[in-house]
């Protein structure tokens, strides 16, 4: 894919009025700036690559009809700088041979933009994302405990991408033995998810050599550590936690994975506790965001970090 998108643009630039400036080659496309929602035309695609800058907005960006396609090599150009998230969406036609839209997350800042190139064959689009912050090392949304009823995770799972990493780093509970879990949600965070619609299969393991496996096929909520909880004593007491979600494109599959390890104190005789799980969210509706919680009570302190991971 990435072949093609390369020689694409390489026949769509050749194919563009190309003026000299400066003894470097320019080439011209028509600008067409956009803070709503938008209906994209033939004519954004002319010349033959247009662009449309995002300088705000929350908003959708539906590509030209399947009726009206835009002859082969000719592309447009979608440039986010605002807080906000835009969403490309198809219209009759698959892009990079899939069902699914782009999601352009908020940019870092307006020297930092997320966005999308979106070539036409004349019967598809070809896409290639670029600028997500994921996939520079940075953390697409973050968010620190302050005895926090939970940490709502609305943004981080729009990137577009197909696996995303989660970082609990120091999460310390109010409660003494509580589990710090994990729900989803499929409508932005309005709701959560708390049927027992999660299925998990865990180990642990203490530094006195006491092991356990557990599981479940039907629970509301994924756990880290979740045989005895962990220890709400902020001098020594915390978990860490490396978490990796993946989201499968065959869309009669379960549509999101996990895994996780992580080092946990638990405060018995012998606190610290090795652990790792894997599980699925089952579902065939795909999750766009996520919450960190306590099995009871608050949580006291810590940093929760998620990161897209570039396909």
């Amino acid at each position: 894919m990435k072949i093609i998108l390369s020689f694409l643009l390489a026949l769509t630039l050749s194919a563009q009025t190309q003026t000299t400036v400066n003894g470097r080659k320019a080439y011209s496309g028509a600008v067409n700036p956009q803070t709503a929602t938008y209906q994209a035309l033939v004519s954004d695609f002319n010349a033959p690559c247009g662009t449309i800058p995002v300088a705000s907005g929350t908003f959708t960006i539906t590509l030209v009809a399947s009726g009206s396609q835009p002859p082969a090599v000719q592309c447009v150009t979608i440039i986010n700088y605002g807080s906000g998230v835009v969403t490309v969406a198809r219209s009759g036609q698959n892009i990079n041979g899939a069902t699914t839209s782009l999601t352009l997350a908020a940019a870092a800042s307006s020297i930092a933009p997320t966005g999308a190139t979106v070539v036409s064959d004349g019967t598809n689009y070809a896409a290639t994302v670029f600028g997500q912050s994921g996939s520079s090392g940075a953390s697409t949304e973050s968010h620190a405990a302050s005895n926090s009823v939970e940490l709502d995770f609305t943004t981080c799972l729009l990137a577009g991408t197909q696996t995303y990493r989660l970082e609990l780093i120091g999460i310390v509970p109010a409660t003494n033995g509580a589990n710090i879990l994990v729900q989803v949600s499929t409508n932005g965070g309005a709701t959560y998810d708390t049927a027992t619609n999660y299925t998990w299969v865990g180990r642990r393991e203490s530094v006195g050599g006491v092991a356990q496996s557990q599981g479940s096929n039907a629970i509301s909520s994924w756990g880290m550590d979740v045989a005895t909880g962990e220890s709400n004593t902020t001098t020594t007491g915390s978990l860490g936690a490396d978490i990796v979600f993946w989201f499968p494109a065959n869309a009669s599959a379960y549509r999101m994975l996990f895994s996780n390890r992580g080092f946990s104190w638990d405060g018995s005789a012998n606190p610290g506790i090795w652990f790792i799980s894997a599980g699925a969210y089952k579902s065939t509706t795909q999750p766009n965001a996520f919450r960190v919680i306590a099995s009871s009570g608050n949580l006291t302190s810590g940093d929760a970090r998620c990161y897209s991971v570039p396909n």
